[in-house]
């Protein structure tokens, strides 16, 4: 419930700010994040996400009352751990967040234990069928686009497994004596011990690795230079230092932050036209020839339904003239500027996501395009 509230407060309850957060992801946790695997167990995707899980959760406490709080608080946790490498394993592209992992871990369990305390279960009288129609429609709800699948079954087969062979109540099974009993509890004791130490280690560590905090304030911008070119471009924290800042070579541009999970991303590249290859800083006649090429260019371009434009000026950024368009979509805002450069006619595009906040580094954009410079000219 913390965690749902914190990503209210520094971004919106998304995927967005869910990542900065340490949301489950199989290439981060390649890459080193192994801290995901359990941070992901306190986040949820919206209340309605949330509210499910608890409701299953309490639904499931009677596990709690058979098995005491150390026991079921070690099924849930390594239930969890499977679930979030099953999800790492076979879906490594994918962003995961939900304790439904872990509480499918402790319905596997509750089938699983019947299987050493069947011969009590039948001396009482309790089916050992009892409760399959939860298991079926928990089945089919898996199979609903967006839910995680892999975590679901990685998670309720380990706790099958587990409710089969360790995590099963005492009724029914032989008697340990007293020694074996003080190393089963204290074993029992141990593990859970490890394993709240490691969930809060696992949450700290999300939010110092991911610093969500600093959503809800001002960016700190940085310079980064554009390749071998000599261009620089300020950018805010962390889009020039993401993990990936995307690199897709001089053909192709440059590009910084990710789609969908940055506040912001953006590419650039340097217009082909033959004015770049030409030395020395381009005249003011050239650059707005060349601007007034590129306005006439895109308005006689043919209307986009899925990314319609809203906006095309031909205006100042400082002491610059740009071209600016801008376009919206059902789930972002994409503004380009085309200006030059010092010699180099840049096209930059910067989009922005509805998955965050749409106050969050208000004018962003504008300072971004305004901060391009090429340092080369400046020596």
């Amino acid at each position: 419930m913390l965690c749902w509230g914190l990503a209210n407060l520094w971004g919106r309850d998304s995927d967005s700010i869910l990542w900065y957060l340490g949301a489950n992801n199989g290439r981060a946790v390649r890459a080193g994040e192994l801290y995901r695997l359990l941070s992901c167990l306190f986040l949820h995707l919206g209340w309605l996400h949330l509210l499910l899980n608890m409701v299953a959760l309490r639904a499931l406490s009677a596990l709690e009352v058979m098995l005491g709080s150390r026991r079921f608080l070690l099924l849930y946790f390594l239930s969890g751990l499977g679930a979030s490498l099953s999800t790492a394993l076979l879906r490594p592209d994918v962003l995961s967040v939900g304790a439904s992992g872990a509480i499918w871990g402790l319905m596997g369990a509750a089938f699983g234990m019947r299987i050493p305390t069947r011969h009590v279960l039948r001396a009482r009288g309790v089916p050992l069928s009892a409760g399959w129609h939860v298991l079926v429609l928990n089945l089919g709800i898996s199979f609903v686009p967006g839910v995680d699948l892999s975590a679901h079954l990685g998670g309720g087969i380990v706790g099958f497994v587990l409710g089969a062979v360790a995590f099963f109540p005492d009724y029914g099974l032989p008697a340990l004596n007293a020694a074996r009993a003080r190393w089963a509890n204290a074993l029992y004791s141990l593990g859970a011990a490890l394993a709240a130490l490691l969930l809060g280690a696992a949450l700290v560590c999300a939010l110092f690795a991911g610093r969500p905090w600093r959503f809800d304030r001002p960016p700190s911008w940085q310079r980064i230079a554009i390749g071998s070119t000599g261009l620089s471009v300020e950018l805010p924290e962390p889009i020039g230092a993401e993990p990936l800042p995307l690199f897709a070579g001089e053909g192709d541009g440059w590009r910084y932050g990710v789609p969908g999970r940055s506040p912001l991303a953006l590419k650039l590249a340097l217009d082909a036209a033959p004015e770049a290859q030409q030395p020395g800083t381009a005249s003011p006649a050239r650059a707005e020839n060349w601007l007034a090429t590129v306005h006439a260019e895109i308005e006689r371009e043919p209307a986009d339904a899925d990314l319609p434009r809203t906006a095309l000026e031909l205006t100042s950024l400082g002491e610059r003239r740009v071209v600016r368009d801008e376009y919206r979509a059902p789930d972002r805002r994409v503004v380009r500027y085309f200006q030059y450069v010092g010699r180099y006619p840049v096209v930059l595009a910067i989009a922005r996501f509805d998955g965050w906040r749409s106050d969050l580094w208000p004018d962003a954009e504008a300072r971004i395009a305004a901060s391009l410079r090429d340092d080369a000219s400046l020596r």
